[in-house]
């Protein structure tokens, strides 16, 4: 079973980890929100490293200029892969059961302005409250 944390994209910093929802379901991103995912393979008590990966994918996709590309994108990796396996997928079907993903709805990744700075540090924020919800609401427990 997979675990996703998603929250709606709000492009004024007024975001917060109240609107963010965990589901156990693999499913794309809303078209106006952003979410990190493990997949089923993933051990849970690798927390540290889900947070880290995550934090990866994020900067991984921000730095290789990813996010004006229209469309869902959806950014993963093996729990147990190095960075430079970092890859880009254009659907669900082809994450693996090992991997940790971090999915950006379409209508975020359309936004003509992404490729503003202050449009990359509110995608940021946001990235940044999924991270801590994921802790304070479900790995603190599990």
């Amino acid at each position: 079973m997979s675990e996703q944390f998603e929250m709606p994209y709000i492009p004024d910093y007024s975001e917060d980890k109240l609107s963010a929802v965990h589901t156990s379901t693999n499913v794309p991103p809303d078209p106006d929100s952003v979410y990190v995912a493990v997949q089923s393979n993933v051990n849970l008590n690798r927390q540290t490293e889900i947070i880290q990966g995550w934090r990866e994918l994020w900067d991984y996709a921000r730095d290789n200029n990813l996010l004006a590309g229209g469309g869902i994108l959806y950014v993963a990796r093996g729990i147990d892969e190095s960075k430079a396996l970092i890859a880009v997928h254009a659907d669900l079907t082809t994450i693996t059961p090992d991997d940790i993903l971090i999915a950006i709805g379409g209508n975020v990744n359309t936004n003509g302005a992404l490729g503003e700075e202050m449009a990359v540090n509110m995608l940021e924020t946001s990235f940044k409250r999924l991270r801590e919800f994921s802790l304070e609401v479900f790995f603190k427990f599990n």
